[in-house]
């Protein structure tokens, strides 16, 4: 397997990869995702009569890349999960097309073409894919190229100059979550992410999930590798399920050691606890372990319900959004 250090990140999904020795090795994925995202927008810049509303944009930056966006007919609506796919098609001068979902959430819909654009600025092969297949659900390896197409879409959706002017005249905070996002037409969890990553202080947001850590299961016998009903486990050494750390999206000067790893989980006296059981905004200030060498992590922390929410959710243990100022 192919390893690529780049930009302080090791990558090693092969389409990454390939994208950064396209480039000689010279600039991180990152970068080219902006060099690219904003060579779309100086040209979107250049249109005239661009339209205001989000859907619009978004279109004519897909055009821009090259790619018509469509309307799914009934047979894609009623068949496709995602708010929008893309097919690579030839001719027409067209690259192919986007097709997305009437149906959903016009605001998700906005940024998963965004994403599907990011998607074109890599290659794309079935070694790739069937990297990402063998990968454990949610890992950072199986993610690499899902993140950073996130990462684009972003810088798509809410431009980033103009993202911190709406945030410096709104405040920081996740009751100025929804201001913000009805400027750029963006969902509440992708607008909150956007005010986290593009602070100029310390800054994180991410989503947390009530699930089991890696391994375990709500049958003790399988987490502990016991094969038959004869050997006695105590109550104590019953695994439970907690609120674990699946998303983080941190600023530019966020610490790294102070990264809350994959899958951590945050203690029970966590405000992310305390949004769960409220449904409301909840707020303070705690101390986060990291597992590493005896550090833990200091921050100001807000909680709140996603407002989406999977079909498959425990009602009364919701995914929760935080954000986060470190103190560290």
């Amino acid at each position: 397997m192919l390893v690529r250090k780049s930009g302080g990140r090791q990558y090693s999904d092969p389409d990454v990869v390939a994208i950064i020795d396209d480039s000689g090795g010279l600039l991180d994925p990152r970068s080219l995702i902006c060099h690219r995202v904003n060579s779309l927008l100086k040209q979107l810049e250049d249109f005239e009569g661009a339209p205001e509303d989000a859907l619009g944009r978004i279109t004519i930056l897909a055009s821009l890349a090259g790619f018509d966006v469509k309307r799914m007919d009934a047979v894609q609506q009623a068949h496709e999960k995602q708010e929008a796919v893309l097919m690579y098609t030839c001719g027409n001068g067209k690259k192919g097309t986007i097709f997305f979902n009437p149906n959903k959430p016009m605001t998700r819909t906005v940024f998963s073409i965004a994403h599907e654009i990011t998607h074109s600025f890599f290659p794309t092969s079935r070694t790739g894919a069937r990297f990402r297949s063998l990968c454990k659900e949610g890992s950072r390896e199986g993610r690499e190229l899902e993140v950073l197409c996130d990462f684009g879409a972003s810088e798509l959706t809410m431009p980033r100059r103009g993202f911190r002017l709406a945030a410096e005249r709104f405040g920081f905070g996740i009751v100025f979550v929804d201001q913000i996002a009805q400027e750029f037409g963006t969902s509440f969890e992708a607008t909150l992410y956007r005010m986290a990553t593009t602070a100029n202080f310390p800054a994180a947001a991410g989503l947390a999930r009530f699930r089991y850590r890696k391994g375990e299961s709500a049958d003790p016998r399988a987490s502990t590798g016991f094969l038959f009903g004869c050997n006695e486990i105590g109550t104590d050494e019953i695994p439970l399920p907690k609120y674990r750390r699946q998303s983080f999206h941190q600023s530019a000067s966020f610490p790294t050691q102070s990264v809350v790893p994959w899958n951590k989980s945050f203690p029970e006296t966590s405000r992310i606890y305390q949004a769960a059981q409220s449904g409301v905004i909840e707020r303070g200030t705690e101390v986060i372990p990291l597992g590493r060498q005896g550090k833990d992590l200091v921050c100001s922390i807000e909680a709140v319900s996603a407002p989406f929410q999977p079909p498959d959710i425990n009602p009364e243990r919701p995914e929760i959004l935080f954000l986060l100022r470190t103190h560290n």
